[in-house]
């Protein structure tokens, strides 16, 4: 059973009821698998140093493995992230200049008369000697990458990929230069999520399974109680689709009579159910009594919310605000 906790949305009123509780009913049948999804997948490469990372680090791809081969192809690739190692120490100081070497010495001077060539150069002076080494940099910090599933839910409907990515700098409460990403060393995160089609809510749900629901039942023999969890196939405030021997949705009219699907009165949803999918909607509902003073096809309406998933629906449902009674469903 796939579980989902959230907020109930609706307002009851206490009214004291006898109650009544009776053997629990067979479990429904499991509902059909999902199909599969598609994998998220990285690929963490060698980035040299140049535009994207001026002295080099790591480049970080990632996409969906669109054709289940294991590994991420180029055509794949969805966006790519530059983890950048920290730059080089300063230079240090150059040295002195050497002192200039001595001049080489004059020709002899010849007779006066036609001008004479032009004597050679003398040698050059020798070189300098070099100046000392300067003291070296500090080391840069290594860039670190963590790969977390995430399961389904709120950020990930299907579930997929949390990827984090810093310096191993020792920030905050980390542990400079371990080869831990720990929290506060943590500089950018994303979620590669699986494609979903429709809301978490369409794939994070209980079910109504059990047959004793249908509207079309009147054994009171076992009355149900969507008040109490672990009643039927009652889990508390959620998210719910019906299923199983339970049929396909929750009742969309009132009871044809008193005592009806399995509880003294059966509530139903009385607005239209939305026709778009993946968009919830607010639904009136309320109960149908029919039966004595309180005989009514709508008493004590209280308000859900809906939602169409392609073919099926979901339910955010809150506690009946007594015992006896329950959600009616219909085929």
């Amino acid at each position: 059973m796939k579980k989902a906790p959230l907020v109930a949305v609706g307002t009851f009123f206490v009214v004291g009821l006898a109650c009544g509780t009776g053997p629990s009913g067979k479990d429904g049948s499991n509902g059909t698998d999902g199909e599969e999804g598609t994998g998220a997948l990285v690929s963490v490469a060698v980035e040299s140093a140049g535009e994207n990372c001026s002295d080099g680090g790591q480049a970080v791809s990632y996409g969906q493995d669109k054709d289940g081969n294991g590994k991420l192809d180029s055509s794949e690739v969805d966006g790519t992230s530059y983890i950048c190692d920290g730059s080089k120490g300063d230079d240090g100081a150059t040295g002195a200049e050497g002192a200039k070497g001595a001049d080489g010495a004059n020709g002899e001077q010849g007779e006066k008369g036609d001008p004479g060539e032009k004597g050679d150069p003398g040698e050059q002076g020798a070189v300098g000697g070099q100046g000392g080494q300067g003291i070296p940099g500090d080391d840069g910090f290594n860039s670190l990458i963590s790969l977390t599933d995430e399961p389904g839910g709120v950020t990930c409907a299907l579930g997929g990929t949390l990827v984090e990515v810093g310096m191993d700098d020792g920030e905050g409460e980390g542990e400079p230069g371990d080869g831990v990403l720990h929290a506060d060393e943590v500089d950018q995160s994303k979620y590669l999520c699986v494609p979903a089609e429709f809301p978490y809510q369409c794939y994070n749900y209980f079910e109504l399974t059990d047959a004793t629901r249908l509207q079309s039942n009147t054994d009171q023999s076992s009355v149900g109680c969507d008040n109490s969890v672990g009643n039927r196939d009652w889990q508390g405030p959620g998210w719910y689709r019906v299923t199983g021997d339970a049929g396909t949705q929750i009742a969309t009219t009132p009871a044809p009579g008193y005592s009806s699907c399995g509880a003294h009165w059966g509530a139903y949803v009385s607005s239209p159910l939305p026709t778009t999918s993946g968009i919830i909607t607010e639904s009136d509902a309320c109960y149908s009594t029919a039966s004595g003073s309180l005989s009514t096809p709508c008493q004590y309406p209280f308000k859900v919310n809906t939602m169409k998933c392609g073919s099926y629906y979901v339910y955010e449902l809150p506690d009946t605000f007594g015992c006896s009674l329950a959600y009616c469903t219909i085929p």
